[in-house]
């Protein structure tokens, strides 16, 4: 399981670069209103790092409290003013949300890493229902959630630069397995 894991967290970061760079190479389409519950690419984007990647930093807090700080710095203990301050930056600089992207799927990668083979089935931790309540879960049940809610959201994503006609690969999950 761990094996697979390490895969999703490998095609999870080549494919949000691919993105990001797709993206920066064309501005404006970051910002292109959609027809999508997210507004834009840029809004798309700012709820996968907000929603998914946060609980990310949660779990590695959890499961490693004594590299936390160390590993996820800033990322750490997002309140209401912290979550302001990256929400307007992330929507007056695209490059530094890239920047901000690269170091969150480090950190999922160093996540992933740590974790042994038995804590994927045998840890369970604290994660939330489509209603908002809390529940406690299997570990590997939450992180494939997390991941399959990202590679949704760039599905999106892809769908929408196809309509634009900008060429892309972007979720192909192929060639980052190897």
């Amino acid at each position: 399981m761990k094996a697979l894991f390490e895969d999703f967290a490998r095609y999870n970061e080549n494919a949000n670069k691919r993105i990001f760079e797709l993206l920066l190479a064309n501005p404006r389409t970051a910002r292109v209103k959609t027809n999508a519950y997210y507004q834009s690419f840029s809004e798309t984007l700012q709820h996968i790092f907000f929603s998914n990647d946060l609980l990310f930093v949660r779990i590695f807090k959890d499961l490693f409290p004594q590299s936390a700080e160390e590993t996820c710095g800033e990322f750490l203990d997002i309140d209401e003013k912290k979550y302001a301050h990256f929400a307007e930056l992330f929507t007056k600089d695209f490059r530094q949300f890239f920047e901000a992207r690269k170091k969150m799927d480090k950190i999922i990668e160093i996540l992933v890493s740590r974790i042994s083979e038995e804590d994927f089935t045998a840890r369970k931790v604290e994660s939330y229902d489509s209603s908002g309540m809390a529940i406690q879960e299997d570990l590997w049940r939450c992180l494939l959630k997390a991941f399959n809610h990202q590679t949704h959201h760039r599905g999106q994503i892809t769908a929408f630069l196809d309509q634009m006609k900008i060429e892309n690969d972007i979720s192909s999950i192929a060639w980052d397995s190897e």
